[in-house]
């Protein structure tokens, strides 16, 4: 939560500064460099809150009447959505371009794009997954948000994506 809500606030008056002084190419750059290091960062805070899942889940709610079999379906919860991490993460860095470079009017169509797959994907996966198949539907959800904005970005000839950051992107998954 807190490099969520750091992270936009700390990346905003740095584009913007380049925004503002035209240099494109910096911009690009350093927009390809910070989406690099937040996908692998975020990849690694997945990947060890899914290691410490389970010891977390025993310290916090070993308990009264929470079973073994309670830590074990709670802590396989916690570890499906930690998939949500890298594309929420690197989408605030997507979205916090958008608004350095003033196109704040994409996030109403987008949103209601995001909120039509969330509910969509809710009700297919948790019908086979049951509370795994929402996480896995959070995850959708920001891997379809981080698309469009990168789409957008794209389009309006604010970022070229270079295909070594594609294969990361990948690599990721």
């Amino acid at each position: 939560s807190l490099s969520i809500g750091a992270l936009g606030p700390a990346l905003l008056p740095h584009f913007s500064k380049l925004v503002a002084r035209g240099d494109n190419e910096a911009l690009n750059r350093h927009y390809v460099a910070v989406i690099r290091l937040t996908l692998w960062a975020s990849v690694a805070i997945a990947g060890v809150i899914w290691l410490l899942s389970e010891p977390i889940v025993v310290l916090l709610y070993e308990r009264g009447n929470f079973s073994r079999t309670d830590i074990l379906a709670v802590a396989n919860i916690v570890g499906w959505f930690c998939l949500q991490f890298p594309p929420l993460l690197v989408g605030i860095v997507a979205a916090t371009m958008l608004t350095a470079v003033s196109l704040n009017k994409v996030f109403i169509p987008m949103s209601i794009l995001v909120a039509s797959v969330n509910v969509a994907a809710n009700f297919i996966l948790m019908q086979w997954y049951g509370l795994a198949g929402i996480a896995v539907s959070t995850a959708i959800t920001y891997v379809v948000s981080l698309v469009t904005m990168n789409i957008v970005l794209y389009r309006k000839k604010i970022v070229r994506l270079p295909q070594t950051l594609l294969i990361d992107l990948a690599a990721s998954l």
